[in-house]
């Protein structure tokens, strides 16, 4: 098994695992937020990602692909996998759920649900932008 390839999983299992971590490291951890994966895309340099199919067709490991902020490598910024966080789900104003969407959209607006971040690599387009 190679240990620093993504692993794919739930919101709730990502929450346990930082607190399982957290414990065990004597520090308290959590997933990001919407606000600080974004301020992390904008302030990073020399960022480099997993997204629009331009590196591999797959994931791809989490240590490869990286930003700096404040001389410090941030790894997987963007792209390679959706990350869950923890942002709880809102709408901006004038939102309207597009009929052919109803039963995915509707049910995860909720207070429950949380935002996804950062794309995945095979997000183009729009869906690998901030």
């Amino acid at each position: 098994m190679q240990w620093n390839w993504p692993v794919e999983t739930n919101n709730f299992e990502g929450v346990a695992y930082c607190n399982w971590l957290g414990e065990k490291i004597g520090k308290k951890l959590r997933l990001p937020s919407h606000e600080e994966n974004y301020w992390m895309r904008e302030n990073a340099r020399y960022q480099e990602a997993n997204h629009n199919l331009h590196q591999y067709g797959s994931p791809s490991p989490v240590d490869m692909f990286y930003g700096e902020i404040n001389g410090e490598k941030v790894y997987d910024i963007s792209g390679n996998i959706w990350r869950h966080s923890v942002s709880v789900l809102t709408v901006m104003d004038g939102f309207q759920t597009h009929p052919v969407y109803d039963d995915f959209t509707l049910p995860s607006i909720d207070g429950e649900h949380t935002h996804i971040l950062g794309g995945s690599w095979i997000s183009v387009g729009n869906e690998a932008n901030i």
